[in-house]
């Protein structure tokens, strides 16, 4: 009786200490994705969080002090990012409750997650018995793996997103609470060389950061310099989750207006301040409507085209330090030698003769992964190249319009993207031409038509020149 009475009392302190951390106001987060958002991370003593006014939302729909693992798709659940993303929420947050409720599945595709899906359905249902206790204050996403796999998937993976957001947010009645999604691992490319499958990640990571331009109050989480891996090569370890975690929280605080400017460089982008908020009071309609969204960013170079050219210059300069935005008009890199116009490479050619550098890494790689000759395959390669360089940051289906000047100087250059009624204006402190059409010539500047004599820059393979001949083979 004793021992009985001792664990009665043990029970009751335990349910009021609890009761006392739940008392403060709860904000609410869903966590939606594939394993790397359930957490696969090893899970020590030495690398457990603090969970002090920390909740999660169990099985059963209970809530529970927080502690990893905070899914349940699968006993190897372990470490994930949410619970850094809910440390930092919380320290930035006096007085609340960060809960969190997961629903995350590995190995799952984005149809599962879209309206109509079986997992769509139940993180609904989950969602809403958690909003009994408080606000949805966002939205953590992180998947794309599985699609990473085929072509169409990849392709049509920023199409099947937006709606299946914007969706969500209206069957939850929180339209416009901010949604921040996660990059796939960039040692993803380490698995592709290893084992061929999921080769189309750069592609499902070019689709999110697009899908992400389209959302109202969205961010993109970069995964850049997340490294830390398990053996498996796809699933984040551990000191990556944590610090992954914490970038979701910079870009939640960022979007819900916590969090001041950094002066550091930055590894989220949001698409938060490029929109004017509507007024309330005042009826939209098409006039008034907060359609085109204003960003202005900037880089120490800037490559205007993303052919070879513009791709060699900017993996060139990135290497070397410098940070580069790549901006290219078209949905994919490569110009004349992409899947679109399908001119093969020639360059440096005959007895003696071969090009070299980052150009024949790029066609060695086409060797390795491309065996085929494919080029929809070799436009993954083109891209996988840039976008595994950390300081690049690269604008697909951006086109150079308009040049700022300053001084005589070319100070910032405009461009438009249509898919995303985005208008970006790029400072820089040098930039390069690399569009084939002179567009920078619109500063002003010196620009040549027709071929220059080999003369000029000592080019001793050069036969002819000095003329007004130019290539429009191309041109269709």
């Amino acid at each position: 009786m004793k021992a009985h009475g001792l664990g009665c009392v043990m029970f009751f302190a335990a349910a009021f200490c609890c009761g006392a951390a739940f008392a403060e106001g709860y904000d609410v987060y869903l966590l939606i994705g594939q394993s790397n958002m359930s957490g696969r991370g090893t899970l020590t003593a030495e690398n457990a969080l603090p969970s002090d006014r920390i909740v999660k939302f169990t099985k059963d729909m209970k809530w529970v002090p927080a502690d990893e693992p905070l899914h349940f798709d699968t006993s190897r659940c372990g470490a994930g990012l949410a619970m850094s993303f809910a440390r930092r929420m919380a320290d930035a947050s006096p007085g609340r409750t960060i809960a969190l409720v997961p629903c995350a599945v590995g190995g799952t595709p984005l149809q599962r997650w879209c309206p109509g899906g079986d997992l769509y359905s139940n993180a609904v249902v989950r969602a809403r018995a958690a909003l009994r206790d408080g606000p949805l204050k966002g939205i953590l996403w992180h998947q794309g793996c599985f699609d990473s796999n085929y072509a169409t998937n990849a392709e049509t993976y920023a199409a099947r997103l937006v709606p299946a957001v914007e969706r969500l947010r209206r069957d939850l009645g929180a339209e416009g609470v901010p949604f921040v999604a996660g990059e796939l691992p960039r040692f993803l490319s380490r698995y592709v060389e290893k084992n061929g499958h999921h080769c189309h990640w750069p592609l499902v990571n070019a689709q999110i950061g697009e899908a992400v331009s389209r959302i109202p109050n969205a961010a993109l989480v970069s995964s850049a310099e997340l490294d830390d891996c398990k053996s498996d090569l796809i699933h984040f370890e551990t000191p990556s989750l944590r610090k992954f975690g914490e970038r979701y929280a910079d870009a939640m605080l960022k979007l819900q207006g916590s969090l001041a400017t950094a002066s550091a460089p930055s590894k989220i982008a949001t698409s938060q301040a490029r929109i004017k908020a509507p007024d309330p009071n005042v009826m939209r309609t098409e006039a008034n409507a907060p359609v085109v969204k204003e960003v202005r960013m900037g880089a120490q170079f800037v490559v205007c085209g993303g052919g070879l050219a513009g791709i060699c210059a900017a993996i060139s300069a990135a290497r070397r330090g410098v940070r580069v935005v790549l901006v290219q008009d078209r949905p994919m890199l490569g110009g004349n030698a992409s899947s679109e116009m399908r001119m093969g490479i020639m360059g440096a050619a005959g007895d003696q003769n071969k090009e070299a550098g980052i150009l024949e890494e790029l066609q060695l790689r086409n060797f390795y992964h491309n065996p085929l000759r494919r080029y929809t395959i070799w436009d993954d390669v083109m891209y996988s190249a840039v976008i595994g360089e950390p300081n690049i940051t690269l604008l697909l289906n951006t086109s150079v319009d308009g040049v700022e000047m300053k001084g005589g100087r070319i100070a910032a250059v405009k461009a438009w993207n249509s898919n995303a009624y985005t208008r970006y204006a790029i400072e820089g402190e040098l930039f390069a031409d690399c569009t084939g059409d002179g567009i920078l010539r619109l500063s002003g500047a010196k620009f040549r038509h027709g071929r220059e004599l080999p003369s000029e820059f000592g080019e001793d393979f050069q036969q002819g020149g000095g003329d007004g001949r130019t290539m429009g083979n191309s041109i269709l």
